[in-house]
């Protein structure tokens, strides 16, 4: 029998606490991919029209981060420089002129709960140069536009003025050319007060195929 006015000495392993599995896994598994993918980013990839993943990291704070990526740089702005920002960038891809570039100038934001999205600001079209602009400005706009409207997964947002014939309209003959049927096209019609007569009409005509709405 044993002692009871002896001590005994208790050993206990304990082993070191480990992260829970889905940290594991994302530690291991996701977070290698993360890594390539922001590294492929700062490659400049995407000028050569190679599509890369958005994500968004949840630990971001609710403010808003903003980021200027242009030329090989990465430039961090806020909501009150941005604007001036953008100028300063477009200055240095396209010069001081209107002319234009297939340069990427892209405006990274990063916030808790906006949705993982990338959206594209085309350039307008314009058939007849104006000073400083060369001869080809057309084909120019017209081949940086087909880029990026033609992937399947892209989503073709249309800006009509109320006033203009939709089916004849430009930006909508485009569209039709890689999107026939309006899957993937919408629109967004501006100066709806000068000519709301037959609006939804012109809208939703067979031959202008604004699927989406």
């Amino acid at each position: 029998m044993d002692n009871p006015s002896s001590s005994q000495s208790l050993a206990i392993d304990v082993a070191p606490s480990s992260p829970p599995p889905i940290v594991a896994s994302v530690n291991d598994r996701i977070r290698p991919l993360l890594d390539c993918v922001d590294r492929l980013r700062h490659l400049n990839i995407m000028q050569e029209a190679i599509q890369l993943p958005k994500i968004n990291d949840p630990q971001f704070s609710t403010a808003p981060r903003l980021c200027l990526e242009y030329n090989g740089k990465s430039v961090d702005v806020d909501e009150v420089s941005v604007a001036d920002a953008i100028i300063l960038a477009t200055d240095e891809i396209a010069g001081h002129g209107k002319g234009i570039s297939n340069k990427l100038l892209t405006l990274v934001v990063k916030k808790n709960g906006v949705p993982d999205l990338t959206m594209v600001d085309l350039p307008g079209i314009t058939r007849v140069p104006v000073q400083g602009q060369p001869d080809d400005i057309y084909e120019q706009i017209s081949d940086i536009i087909k880029t990026y409207i033609s992937p399947q997964e892209s989503i073709i947002l249309n800006v009509l003025s109320a006033t203009v014939d939709f089916p004849t309209c430009e930006s909508i003959r485009m569209s039709q050319k890689v999107d026939k049927i309006g899957e993937r096209t919408l629109a967004v019609v501006t100066k709806a007060d000068k000519a709301p007569e037959g609006l939804l009409e012109k809208v939703t005509a067979d031959e202008v195929n604004i699927g989406l709405g």
